[in-house]
Parts: structure tokens; sequence; C-alpha cells
């Protein structure tokens, strides 16, 4: 990040000078438009490219974004949001998912109430021992069927946070260099350990510890629930209740010191550019005036491509993570209807074991979403840096 901070000043230098005999003459022979190009092509679009290519072999519904022309569109002014618009595609998506996923539930059920019959021709043997197996088989079907449901669900949770992961580790470093050459030095070098702090323990842990964790936790809950000697329902209620403050508490945590940040150190990032351009205006004879004019034109061109930067990367984290977590929702409800269902035609067991997976995919469901809020947290404050300062 350090060599991208370099690069950008020394275009920023590199552009005073060429300004200072054009206003030295009063004529600009550098337009708006030709600066923000010459800044646009400074991101770093070789690394960002490659993930994008990488992405669309993994995301299928990724295929005709690209963030170069969405900045550009941005920058512009092209790029047109409708609220109802995106309301109504996340709603097709969720029907679309929920009627993928239906097929799984359904089998679910159909497992249910295959458990049901063969209880009721275990009975009319009269022997504990065939109840005791048709029991074992029951419970056996339903372990797989969950399980199977399950890998699926964290196999998703997984590859969403690694691509978010590697999203963040591409576009961070540009984004916190064009807040440097925008004026915001000390908030860029103040933000960077944070935020790359706060998301790497959180995606680590996630990825490590939570979410291969989890399926064991639920599977205990499961057979705690078949059991009747064994019960650990206030031990598995302490681990959701202890990971939940915990993920929370990290994400309340760097969102508050970012912020305390964005409040204070942008104020002190003005007063040395003020500093430096009123020392530049009065040392540098005759056209002492023009270098200012320049410099704050080239800095707030930087602002403006650094916004615009940030708001495409939002969108691109939107993209990611929609998807997955559509999926992920599409579970849970499932599993909720599942449950209902199986109350009145199968065994209380059974019902209580689909409300056990339900809560466990919103466990999930809750620890994707904070690192995608953590993402675009990330990203709101940093392109909100400076936008009411003077």
């Amino acid at each position: 990040m350090q060599k991208r901070i370099i690069v950008l000043i020394s275009f920023l230098l590199a552009m005073v000078c060429l300004c200072l005999p054009c206003m030295a003459k009063e004529e600009s022979q550098l337009s708006t438009q030709g600066i923000l190009q010459q800044q646009f092509d400074l991101l770093n679009w070789e690394e960002i490219k490659e993930l994008e290519d990488q992405l669309k072999q993994s995301v299928p519904y990724m295929q005709d974004f690209n963030l170069s022309e969405q900045v550009t569109k941005l920058i512009t002014g092209e790029e047109r949001f409708s609220l109802q618009e995106i309301m109504m595609q996340i709603g097709q998506l969720f029907i679309k998912e929920f009627n993928t996923y239906f097929k799984i539930i359904l089998r679910f059920i159909l497992i249910v109430i295959l458990c049901s019959i063969l209880q009721v021709l275990s009975q009319s043997f009269q022997s504990q021992n065939t109840t005791k197996a048709a029991f074992l088989v029951c419970y056996v079907l339903v372990i797989y069927t969950l399980t199977q449901s399950l890998f699926v669900i964290v196999e998703l949770a997984q590859s969403t946070i690694s691509n978010l992961f590697q999203m963040m580790q591409v576009t961070l470093p540009t984004l916190l260099a064009f807040m440097a050459v925008s004026g915001y030095i000390t908030s860029s070098s103040a933000l960077a350990p944070v935020i790359i702090g706060a998301f790497n323990m959180m995606t680590f842990f996630i990825q490590k510890i939570l979410l291969p964790v989890i399926i064991s936790i639920i599977v205990l809950q499961v057979v705690s629930t078949m059991s009747e000697e064994i019960k650990v329902d206030k031990l598995v209620g302490l681990f959701y209740k202890g990971m939940k403050w915990l993920l929370r508490g990290t994400l309340v945590l760097s969102i508050a010191i970012m912020g305390i940040y964005k409040l204070t150190l942008p104020y002190v990032d003005v007063a040395i550019k003020k500093g430096a351009i009123n020392l530049s205006t009065a040392f540098i004879p005759i056209v002492g005036d023009a270098s200012r004019g320049a410099l704050e034109f080239i800095m707030s061109c930087s602002a403006l491509i650094k916004n615009a930067f940030a708001i495409g990367v939002i969108i691109w984290v939107v993209l990611i993570a929609a998807i997955p977590l559509i999926k992920i929702l599409s579970h849970v409800v499932l599993y909720h209807i599942a449950s209902a269902l199986i109350q009145p035609i199968g065994d209380k067991k059974m019902a209580e074991i689909a409300t056990i997976l339900a809560k466990g995919c919103e466990f999930i469901l809750s620890a994707v979403g904070i690192v995608v809020v953590l993402t675009i947290a990330s990203m709101i404050i940093c392109a909100s840096i400076g936008t009411s300062m003077t």
C-alpha cells in the first residue's frame, strides 16, 4: 500500500507542475475529465480484473459485472438506482432459491412420514427390540439428511466469506491510497490497521473455528433431542449466546473505533492540508495562488474517484453476498415450515429437530451477515471521510 501512495503522490506533484504554467497563462489545457481519467487509470485494475475473472468462474451471476465500468458510470453520473427494481430482483431470487431447496425439505418431511409408518408397524409386532430398530433406522436417516444439508450451507458460507476476504485484500489498499492522495493521510494510515485487523480476525475465526464447530454442535443437539439420557441444551444455548456476543462485540468495537477516527482524524488532516497549501502559496512567488488552486482541484478529483470506487465496491459486495444469504435464508424459512408441518403428522422430536436446524442456519446466516456488514461499513466510513470537511 505504501508503494501505491508514493505513486499517487508523485502523480499529484507532477499534475501540479503541469498545471502551474497553464494557470500562469490563465489557460488550463487539462480538463476535468482528463485529470479524472488519468487518476482513474492509476487504480489497481490488473489485480481487480484477475479477481473478477476468478469469481465469475465460481459465481455465475457475476458474469455481467465489471467494476471498472461501474466506477466510470458512477463518476459520470450515468448509473441510476431504483429501490423498487432492487426489491423486485431480491424477491425473484428468493422465490427461485426457495423452489430449488424445497426438494430437500420435502425429502426431510417424507422421511419423517416414513418413520411414523415404521413406528406404527413396529408397535404391531409388540416387540421392544423391533421398535428400537425402527427408531434407529429413522434417526440414522434424519441425521444423514441433516448433515448433508448442513455441509452444503457451511461450504456456501465459507466460500462467500473467502470471496469477500479476497475482494477486500485487492480493493482496500487502493481505496486507502486515494484517501491519502485526497489529503487524508492521517485518517488513511490510522484506519488501515483497524479495518485489516478486524477483518482478518473475524474471517479467520468464523472460517476456521466457528463454522466447523457449528456442525458438531447441531448434530450433538439432535442427538440430545433423540436421547432421553444425554441432554446438552444448556451447553448449546451457552455456546450460541457466547458466539453471538463475541461476533457482535467485535463488529461493534471495530465500527466504533472507525467511527471515532472518522469524527476526529479528518480535522487533523484538514489542518495539515490547509497549512501545507498556505505555505506553498506564501513561499512560491507569483504562481502561489495557482498552485493552491491546482492542489485543491486535483485533491477534489481524487476524492471523487475514491467515493465512486467505494460505491462500486459496495455494489460488488452485494453481488457476492446476496445469493448466498438468500440461499441460507431459504433454508431457515423452509425448515421452520417443515417443523410446523411435521408436528401434527409426525413425532414431536422430529419437529424439534427441524427447529434446531432452522436455528443453526440462522446462526450461520448471522455470521456471514456480520462479515458483509463489516465490509460495507468499512467502505462507507472510508468514502464518507472528508465529505463534510472544508
